[in-house]
């Protein structure tokens, strides 16, 4: 649309709708991501109920369930890994492919992406202080622990659908914005996945850990 402003014309851009499939790959990775998370807590809920069942259960027991769990939600990290290369690519496609529809903003990558990290945050917390009664560093033995462990990996597991539901509300909801090209989402997607590569990195190095911990006892 053109309007005449101080005897000028000037270009107005209206907003078009953004992609939907721009936006849906993203969401299968930061979605994959908080999944982590949650079979993450539920894992841990489970290895902790196995032990009050078995309470001479020792180091080596727990450190060898810690890291067998712990497998699951790093599988899940690396597939959200691979996804987020996949959807680098689409962003980069959009960025050499004329489309009629526009890109999602960085900023909603970047928030989105960082609230799909918080139940397996949540996760990593519960796993620190099981850690920290295997290798002594704790005052407090696995008994007096292990409420809190649990406590975090409840809020991992409840926190997980509603970041789930966020993400497909993102993914799907049509809205719009003003066109053209963007760096923003590819540099977002980027970080993000930075982000997600080193989370799997540390959970990869705690399986070394754990396993150290299970031989050593």
């Amino acid at each position: 649309n053109l309007f005449m402003n101080d005897n000028h014309f000037t270009i107005q851009h209206e907003k078009v709708r953004v992609s939907i499939f721009e936006r849906i790959v993203p969401f299968a990775a930061f979605g994959l991501a908080a999944l982590a998370g949650g079979v993450g807590g539920w894992m841990i809920i489970s290895l902790m109920n196995a032990l009050r069942m078995n309470e001479n259960a020792g180091i080596s027991a727990i450190a060898g369930g810690m890291a067998e769990y712990t497998i699951y939600p790093l599988v899940l990290l690396y597939a959200a890994a691979a996804l987020g290369v996949v959807a680098i690519c689409v962003a980069i496609g959009r960025l050499v492919i004329q489309t009629k529809t526009a890109s999602p903003s960085g900023i909603s990558y970047i928030v989105l992406g960082f609230l799909s990290l918080v139940p397996i945050g949540l996760v990593w917390n519960a796993g620190r202080l099981i850690i920290s009664v295997l290798d002594g560093s704790s005052r407090e033995g696995i008994g007096e622990l292990g409420a809190t462990v649990v406590e975090y990996c409840w809020a991992s597991v409840i926190v997980t659908p509603v970041v789930l539901f966020v993400l497909l509300a993102w993914a799907v909801i049509p809205f719009k914005a003003r066109p053209g090209k963007r760096f923003g989402p590819l540099i977002a997607l980027v970080v993000m996945e930075i982000a997600v590569v080193a989370v799997a990195v540390l959970f990869q190095l705690r399986i070394a850990e754990l396993w150290r911990m299970n031989a050593a006892a």
